[in-house]
């Protein structure tokens, strides 16, 4: 006769031996198809990170200016990292940055596998969307 609670051991063992061998997977992105969604791009991986690692999404963005026009360069990569410190330049991004060092948006996430897959929004998009929801409050509450 087998005993069930030497069963449960070796699974407790088996997930914990699998947790510590295997890490957080992330998507890791670097081209200019890199900010669509990470299932829709050839250019995307799924990559195991290594320990203590956590998955980024870096946004950045930056115009150039000559004296013919206005060039805005953008740049999403997806990777693992050892250390990520959230960052979000465009809550107060001027002019003069945007043009000098450009703005970054840092998302970090460990809570599950693929976690930095969302999609980035531009500032300008999140700022029409809050203003058309400010209008339609206003509107129903007419």
């Amino acid at each position: 006769m087998t005993n069930p609670i030497l069963g449960y051991q070796v699974l407790i063992l088996i997930v914990f031996f699998h947790v510590g061998i295997f890490g957080l997977r992330c998507w890791n992105c670097k081209s200019e198809t890199c900010r669509e969604d990470p299932d829709s791009t050839d250019e995307a991986q799924k990559q195991d990170c290594g320990q203590g690692q956590i998955c980024q999404k870096v946004y950045f963005e930056m115009i150039c200016e000559n004296e013919k026009e206005e060039t805005v360069y953008v740049s999403t990569v997806r990777s693992c990292a050892h250390h990520c410190e959230p960052r979000d330049d465009f809550r107060n991004c001027s002019r003069m940055r945007h043009t000098t060092h450009g703005c970054v948006r840092r998302d970090c996430c460990e809570d599950a596998d693929l976690c930095n897959k969302a999609l980035a929004m531009s500032p300008g998009l999140m700022c029409l969307i809050g203003l058309l929801v400010c209008l339609l409050a206003f509107t129903l509450l007419s």
